[in-house]
Formats: structure tokens, sequence, C-alpha cells
């Protein structure tokens, strides 16, 4: 919705006025005209109408021409009014379809099923006193001694822990490659919605630094403002990510949503879900796509 709003700072009505707004290409229309028969003294008018724009990112509004053709056309005089607003367009989503949301309740089910280890599987959880059945080489003799009760170490898998997806790089600047890129965006923007939607545990990494210092974006809204503005190419490092990944202790589940084919990927991929793990590759540069996300 846009609305437009004059206001008169004069006792006397004004009449005749009109309002040219050139948004620019990627808005439909790309030129708004509003003519208002008057303005009352010291009053104002509205109008609205909606605007559409077709490409997501951050898009500055222009300045607006406001002008005057009274009497009867004979005289016009005109003026440019800036402006200050501006408008960030989140990406296009399209439809889960029953494949990714089988494949997002597998994944909500493997994330309820915490399982406990032996030392040594995977990150260390904390101490717990002994329980029948325990394996006597857990014992953690330094808390036995000083509380006077045998104690345990509890070891917790981390499998399946978040599901972190990721959006690549471009392949390069050409057209079909940027195309592929904004599909990709898209995808990426559906399947969050739709795992949070389900319940998943899930985090957003665009391999920016901002992402790496908090650890991935977990919420809906910055989420989907950060999809608005991702680069297809620089600025970013979702090979990085990978690495990252693939360092810390524990499992996870890994989907990576490709703009097109990036070799070596599946053995980073491998290592980023780490052990107990899995991942999933969306390429979005091919008709594969619509078996997870259809309408784009």
């Amino acid at each position: 919705p846009l609305t437009y709003e004059l206001a008169s700072t004069r006792r006397r009505p004004s009449v005749g006025v009109e309002v040219e707004d050139r948004i620019g290409r990627h808005a439909r229309p790309s030129t708004v005209q509003v003519a208002f028969t008057g303005v009352p003294g010291r009053g104002r008018v509205q109008a609205s109408t909606e605007l559409t724009l077709t490409r997501r990112g951050r898009h500055v509004l222009p300045s607006l021409t406001v002008r005057s053709r009274y009497p009867l056309g004979l005289f016009a005089a005109s003026a440019r009014v800036p402006t200050e607003g501006e408008v960030l367009v989140r990406p296009r989503e399209g439809r889960p379809t029953p494949v990714l949301r089988t494949w997002l309740g597998g994944a909500a089910r493997a994330q309820a099923r915490p399982s406990f280890l032996a030392r040594g599987d995977d990150v260390f959880h904390g101490v717990r006193e002994f329980r029948e059945g325990d394996d006597p080489r857990r014992i953690h003799w330094r808390t036995t001694a000083r509380s006077g009760t045998l104690a345990v170490t509890e070891w917790h898998r981390e499998q399946g822990r978040d599901l972190v997806i990721l959006v690549g790089r471009a392949q390069s600047a050409e057209y079909d490659a940027l195309q592929s890129f904004e599909r990709a965006v898209s995808a990426a923007a559906t399947v969050y919605r739709a795992a949070l939607a389900t319940g998943v545990s899930a985090r957003l990494d665009l391999g920016r630094s901002q992402d790496r210092a908090r650890g991935g974006i977990r919420r809906l809204g910055p989420g989907l403002d950060a999809l608005a503005s991702v680069t297809p190419q620089g600025g970013r490092r979702p090979r990085g990510a990978l690495k990252r990944l693939g360092a810390s202790p524990g499992g996870r589940i890994v989907l990576y949503v490709a703009s097109g084919p990036e070799p070596g990927s599946q053995k980073r991929l491998r290592r980023a879900a780490g052990r107990g793990g899995s991942w999933l590759v969306l390429r979005a540069d091919g008709p594969g796509l619509t078996r997870w996300v259809r309408g784009l």
C-alpha cells in the first residue's frame, strides 16, 4: 500500500494539484500519477494505491514532483519534493511440497531424540550420580571423592540438534546465473519458513561475518531480512561457513541451497554435517527444485 498526503499551510484553498512519482523500472506501476481536485485551506487530502516492487533488496524512494496547472491549464508550476523513505523487499517465496514437509518432519523427530553415549562419542554434557547399569569407566573420580557418592560423566549426542540452512554463491555475473541465484534465495526463504512452522530448530547462515559472530539467524523476520539483501558473490563465504560447521563438535542437519554445480561440495557437506549428521543439497538451476519447492 502507498498513500500520498498533501497538507496546505495557507488559509486559502489550493486547486488542481498533481503528484508524479517516478518509482523506477523495478516497480509496477513504474510511475504513479495522482490528481487532487483541491486542498482545503490549512487542511489535508489523501489518495492511496498499491505498488508492487519486483526485485528483492533495499529500495530508496525517489523524490516526488508536485505541480499545478491552475487556472485552466494556462500556467504551470512544479517543484521537486525530496523523500527520505526506503522499503526492504523480502525475497519471493514458493510453496513447500509434501516431500519437503515429510523431510522436515523427519528432522523434527530426529531433534526430539537426543541420546547419551559413552565418553569420546560426542560432547561433554555434565556429571550426575551413578545409576545401576552405568559404565564404570565413566566414573568421575574427582567429583566422587569430593561428594563421597559415585558420579559419572554424561556425554550428549548433538545429532540433528540444528537444521542449518546455507545459500551458495552465484556461479557468475551472467544473467542466467543470477536468475538461478534468485531462485536459490527464494527456495531458502521457503524452506526456512516451513522449517520454523514445523517446529524444527533451524538457523540460517549466509557466510557473512555477522552470521559467524552470532552463530546464525534463528528468527524468521531477521532471516528474511538477511535474505532480502544477500549478495550473489562478494561479501560472504558459504564455504567458510561449512568449514566452521565441520570444526564444531557433534552432528547436525545441513541443507545447502546451490544456484549451480559446485565441484567438491559433497565432501565439504559431509564434514559440515559431522558425526551422525545428515545433509541435503537443493539445486536451483534445474527442474529438480520443484520436487521440494514449487511456484518459483
